[in-house]
């Protein structure tokens, strides 16, 4: 049975979703080991008081939205909440939108073939089905290679896709915000100048903002300054060699 997505998650408690939580603890260098013991409070205590949050161990929905897993009331795109239910071809709703906004920002969106739909058609059983692959040849040889989305591919997606959770815009913040801020601070727009050149912060301020908007005019997409399921796509068709299981390392926090 896969776990009960997002929800909250108490000190000596030892539910698989904390591997939701994934890589996401390289800001404090912890070691993911599905135990959420004193480290693991720490790491969220840590995390809390970076984003603003209530200080007290406890990953609630707040939280949780911090890591770019939005729950309960922040459940997007007219839910269900993403990982409350096993995904696999003919599958349709919100949850289906996250799937395909996280592998559109890798080289996955040239099977998903276009920004997501909300359908979990024939591409998007082969992007799953490639960042399958992909998770195996980085070590994770439990996740099955079969194109559906069950509990070892959403501890796999968590821990290796950082963005595409939510539409992104500015005053927003999380771990979500920072990839998206990375990779924009990598690429080189029209103009010859890097798109982004703030700290990665994970904060979405009016920098990060003028980027996003740089970024949408040069790839001919709506300018509204929001990250949304079109400019995913466009990250993804500009990101073709990059694997998800390659995090991208905020060492910048």
């Amino acid at each position: 049975m896969l776990r009960s997505a997002g929800s909250i998650v108490a000190y000596r408690s030892r539910p698989l979703d904390i591997a939701c939580l994934g890589t996401h603890f390289r800001k404090v260098r912890r070691t993911v080991d599905g135990l959420f013991g004193p480290q693991t409070r720490r790491a969220v205590t840590d995390v809390q008081s970076y984003f603003g949050l209530a200080v007290d161990g406890v990953a609630r929905p707040q939280t949780y939205l911090a890591f770019g897993q939005a729950t309960g009331s922040y459940t997007p795109y007219g839910g269900p909440t993403f990982g409350s239910r096993r995904l696999s071809e003919t599958a349709r709703g919100g949850d289906v939108q996250v799937l395909e906004n996280r592998l559109n920002c890798f080289r996955y969106s040239q099977w998903i073939g276009g920004p997501g739909n909300k359908i979990f058609g024939e591409g998007t059983e082969e992007a799953v089905e490639a960042f399958q692959q992909d998770a195996n040849a980085n070590g994770d040889t439990g996740v099955p290679v079969d194109g559906s989305v069950g509990t070892e591919t959403y501890d796999a997606l968590w821990i290796y896709t950082f963005t595409g959770g939510r539409d992104l815009s500015q005053g927003m913040a999380g771990f979500d915000v920072a990839w998206l801020q990375y990779f924009l601070a990598r690429k080189t727009s029209s103009a010859g100048s890097r798109y982004y050149s703030g700290n990665v912060d994970g904060y979405f301020g009016a920098q990060t903002r003028q980027a996003v908007l740089r970024w949408q005019q040069d790839n001919m997409l709506v300018t509204d300054g929001v990250a949304g399921r079109k400019t995913y796509y466009s990250i993804g068709y500009n990101n073709s060699a990059a694997i998800a299981p390659s995090p991208a390392p905020l060492t910048q926090f």
